[in-house]
């Protein structure tokens, strides 16, 4: 019988196994559900490529999108841009950006 710290140790390693065992079956097996995606110079100077990238992108278990002018235009001229996109697996939430010219790579799994 465990007693005292030891039981209350055990109980929160036990909680903890229990929530990421949760965590990661709700996530097994979920497609890409795309949230949002930004592309943009700075804060005044981007446009939102959601649509573009939920074309691409959504019900897939991976994907990968460039960077670039076409998704919804240049938000800024000869200005670096980056493509920001918030995504979903399942109820996990996720972000991975990529600068002009390289890819972003989403996944689910």
């Amino acid at each position: 019988m465990v007693t005292g710290f030891c039981a209350i140790l055990v109980a929160v390693i036990t909680q903890c196994s229990q929530t990421a065992n949760s965590k990661a079956a709700s996530s097994a097996g979920s497609k890409i559900k795309i949230d949002r995606a930004t592309y943009r110079a700075d804060v005044s100077h981007s446009c939102l490529a959601t649509g573009k990238v939920d074309e691409l992108c959504n019900d897939k278990l991976t994907c990968s999108v460039l960077a670039d002018n076409n998704l919804c235009g240049d938000p800024m001229f000869e200005t670096s841009k980056t493509l920001i996109v918030e995504y979903s697996c399942g109820d996990i939430g996720k972000l991975e950006q990529a600068a002009e010219g390289q890819k972003v790579y989403l996944r689910c799994k």
